[in-house]
């Protein structure tokens, strides 16, 4: 049905616009997500890091024996539902979180890692809106209810910083809900989209600590797909950006620390690199996004809170996100 829409609302302007092309795209492989009016879309996510800090000197000589290791990996399963379903206005879809875990290593150099305040987000439930094309349009009561949550996650001290918190992945969440269906949203022109055609997106970029960090995601259309195989295949590159974040939870904007973790003591991020790719299979026949995976390495500059003469850190990133849709029972 929103396929249909999507042709009718284009050829009527094309019309209306004195277009003498030829007529417009048939519906069989156009890239548009399609929702459905109560039934559920469930997927697996998932961000991963495998992080590196080194001690260089002077002239960028990592010293020897001065590095740390730590890894962190944030597992989600999400249910959503579409309730109000309009092909050319908003979309309201329910979101649920089936289950979150988080596994941790290396942030604490004695005793157990802390349980994760992401965790806690099995069992909640948001709300929001999407646009025809599936970008989120208004996501003020789940804005709402995430900054809520986040806030339930900090605790008061009697030191110069009035707010500390636990490390936690909760910027990864919010990376995985806002930009699922990015790779197929932010298509400009569905008909006109061919294979090599690309387009961009700014998307959040999750981090060990919490910062609004943005990095421009670029798709393009490898394999458009066929009727006998309807499935499309974008493939994903990355560069840093200065663009802010769509939004950024107001409890992550007034001063806090960390609290058992080396980047407390870490200031000045600086940027220098990311560099990777990704892939993303969308089903054309159904109108949903099959899976996809974006991998990168981020390298970034920072000093200490207190100097250590020429001695300063580089952090090393390894990221991984990805999505799958998961069959009606759960499964893949």
């Amino acid at each position: 049905m929103r396929k249909t829409m999507v042709i009718l609302a284009t050829a009527v302007l094309g019309l209306l616009a004195g277009c003498q092309d030829g007529g417009v795209r048939s519906d069989e492989n156009l890239i548009v997500i399609e929702f459905r009016p109560d039934e559920p879309l469930t997927y697996q996510l998932a961000s991963r890091r495998d992080i590196l800090i080194e001690l260089v000197d002077g002239q960028g000589k990592p010293q020897p024996g001065q590095s740390h290791k730590m890894s962190e990996q944030l597992d989600v399963q999400m249910t959503y539902t579409p309730t109000d379903v309009d092909p050319l206005g908003l979309t309201t879809i329910e979101a649920r979180c089936d289950s979150a875990k988080v596994t941790r290593q290396g942030f604490r150099t004695s005793g157990p890692e802390p349980k994760d305040l992401a965790e806690k987000l099995a069992g909640k439930t948001f709300s929001f809106q999407v646009s025809p094309s599936g970008k989120p349009a208004d996501t003020e009561a789940m804005d709402a209810a995430l900054n809520a949550f986040i806030e339930s996650g900090f605790v008061s001290a009697s030191g110069p910083v009035k707010r500390i918190k636990d490390p936690d992945m909760v910027v990864d969440f919010l990376a995985l809900q806002y930009h699922l269906w990015d790779s197929v949203a932010m298509i400009p022109d569905p008909l006109s989209a061919r294979a090599g055609t690309h387009w961009t997106s700014d998307q959040l970029t999750p981090l060990p600590f919490p910062l609004p960090v943005t990095r421009t995601t670029t798709y393009t259309l490898r394999d458009p797909g066929t009727s006998e195989e309807p499935k499309a295949v974008m493939e994903s590159t990355f560069a840093l950006s200065n663009t802010e974040p769509r939004w950024w939870p107001p409890a992550y904007q007034e001063v806090f620390n960390l609290r058992g973790s080396l980047f407390a003591i870490l200031r000045n991020y600086r940027f220098r690199s990311i560099e990777g790719g990704g892939q993303a299979v969308f089903d054309v026949a159904q109108g949903t996004l099959e899976r996809e995976t974006q991998a990168y390495k981020t390298v970034i500059d920072a000093s200490f809170m207190l100097p250590l003469g020429d001695t300063r850190p580089v952090i090393t990133i390894e990221q991984e996100l990805r999505a799958e849709r998961l069959a009606s029972d759960g499964g893949a």
